[in-house]
């Protein structure tokens, strides 16, 4: 019997083949970083340029970084990466009811109904979009609330039971998005000190989540 095997190929503009994977491979272990940037590339610079305005067009039309880049280059990547995470998260959100019924529960603490998750829409705190659409709810340097969600009367959903909301109530019900390479260190410590009213999401670089 012959033996198959499937592989995802990406080609130049000649056709000719620049990087392979087994397709399993790809799927269930560590992904070609060049077919990711064919796969994700333009979705990421959309994210980029768009919604955090990270990298943006200058006078002259030419791409120049619009982030002030800290000594600590480590902690700026983390930062940015989770940036990136809230613009990813919120447009899952705002694309998929399912995901956006799940996140929603999450940030209320409370198990919600589809019919009142599909009332509501999630918005980055410190996403351009709200910039535009939501400047009262736009807050760039907000240490709480990455991820808000808001109904069509600019009403903000709060944690508490019932239907009743407040865009004035000190529990917004909402996420706390953080990337790191040492959880134990940056993170965890926040959260044992109570500093957060809201969940947090938390993407372990390093994979260290396990160790919490």
């Amino acid at each position: 019997m012959n033996e198959y095997s499937v592989n995802i190929e990406v080609k130049d503009g000649d056709g000719k083949i620049i990087c392979s994977q087994p397709y399993n491979e790809f799927m269930y272990g560590t992904k070609n970083i060049e077919i990711q940037k064919v796969l994700y590339g333009r979705d990421l610079y959309d994210l980029l340029v768009d919604n955090l305005n990270v990298i943006r067009y200058n006078e002259n039309g030419k791409l120049i970084l619009g982030v002030i880049l800290q000594s600590d280059i480590n902690r700026t990547a983390m930062q940015l990466l989770g940036r990136i995470a809230e613009a990813i998260i919120v447009r899952n959100c705002n694309h998929d009811a399912g995901v956006n019924r799940k996140y929603f529960s999450i940030a209320r603490k409370k198990q919600a109904k589809m019919k009142t998750a599909d009332k509501f829409w999630a918005l980055g705190t410190g996403l351009n979009y709200t910039k535009m659409n939501y400047p009262k709810i736009y807050n760039p340097s907000d240490t709480q609330r990455d991820i808000v969600w808001v109904n069509d009367y600019n009403e903000l959903a709060v944690m508490k039971d019932g239907d009743n909301y407040s865009a004035t109530s000190a529990r917004i019900a909402g996420l706390q998005v953080k990337a790191s390479k040492d959880g134990i260190k940056y993170v965890l410590p926040a959260i044992l000190a109570d500093r957060y009213d809201v969940p947090i999401i938390y993407f372990d670089i390093e994979n260290d989540y396990h160790k919490f």
